[in-house]
């Protein structure tokens, strides 16, 4: 389950509020309440993926860089 910041909340409020000539019943606000979940754990997912990639990397110059050091001693 995902928690949504008070920032979120309101702007999502504040983009329903923006959007009273296009009505929608509970069973639609729903459905984009979770296709808008989806796309912010995907976003997640893929920002932690990325670190993940990013810490990898490091780790391996790092590992690289102490190997040719103690290849010159």
């Amino acid at each position: 389950m995902m928690r949504l910041r008070d920032e979120q909340v309101r702007a999502l409020l504040n983009a329903s509020r923006e959007t009273r000539d296009v009505e929608i019943d509970c069973d639609d606000f729903l459905s984009l309440m979770a296709e808008y979940a989806e796309v912010r754990a995907e976003v997640a997912r893929s920002r932690k993926a990325s670190r993940r990639r990013a810490l990898t990397r490091g780790s391996a110059r790092v590992a690289a860089k102490s190997s040719r050091r103690s290849s010159r001693s």
